[in-house]
This record gives structure tokens, sequence and C-alpha cells, in this order.
């Protein structure tokens, strides 16, 4: 499992899981109906995506999210 805390780190961990399964931006958003240019922006700029564009993109991946408690419990604002 990976951690996440930037939305930088997200956009790298999904740009890989699209390499690892040998696929172009083009060819992941015709799987969900995107353009390759929303793939894109995501990858470089995901702070400026929604987040049913986020949710696409794990679809066309084959990818889900699940969210767990920080071990610390903490609620530090520094990370975002």
């Amino acid at each position: 499992m990976n951690t996440i805390r930037t939305t930088k780190q997200l956009a790298l961990l999904l740009q890989g899981y699209r390499k690892e399964q040998q696929l172009s931006q083009e060819q992941a958003a015709e799987r969900v109906g995107m353009s390759q240019k929303m793939v894109s922006a995501f990858e470089n700029h995901p702070e400026r995506c929604s987040i049913g564009n986020l949710f696409k993109l794990l679809s066309a991946l084959g990818l889900e999210l699940s969210l767990k408690r920080k071990a610390d419990g903490s609620t530090d604002k520094g990370e975002w």
C-alpha cells in the first residue's frame, strides 16, 4: 500500500500505474470517455483537477481508493 500525502504524489503514482500497464494517456482516457488533455492535466497539475476526473482515471486503470487514519492520529495541515 502506498501512502500519499500530496496531490503530486498521487499524480506520480497514477502515472506509474498507467505506464506499468503500457497505456498512453489517450488509451487510458478512451477507457472512460475522457480526453487525453484531461489525463495530462491530472498528471501535471493534479491540484487543479476535479474529484470526478480522479475517479474516472482510477477506473480506467483498474484501481480503487481506500482511506485510513494516520497512524499517529494527527491532523497536521502542513502536508497540504
